[in-house]
């Protein structure tokens, strides 16, 4: 994902909203965004986006996995290694 996104723009709403609004917007794209309520038309689009998000899931569990386990702790990515300024 680009960059971080605002919550209360992605659900429609203002920064002062209650917390009864921000429920009820939640539901309303939770509804709206449910496989079983995908209307017969939009569902190819519905399906593309649903694997474009897991996709993007799977792969920051992959490299969270990686980054995590004991043998990758302390190695350091070639591309943030420094380089050794060379003895002329």
């Amino acid at each position: 994902m680009a960059g971080k996104r605002d919550y209360y723009d992605i659900l429609g709403l203002q920064k002062n909203a209650s917390d009864d609004d921000i429920k009820k917007a939640y539901r309303r794209l939770a509804m709206e965004h449910h496989p079983d309520m995908v209307k017969d038309g939009d569902k190819r689009a519905h399906e593309e986006r649903i694997e474009a998000v897991v996709k993007e899931a799977l792969k920051r569990a992959n490299r969270h996995a990686e980054l995590s386990s004991a043998s990758n702790r302390f190695r350091i990515p070639p591309s943030l290694k420094l380089r050794r300024a060379s003895k002329s």
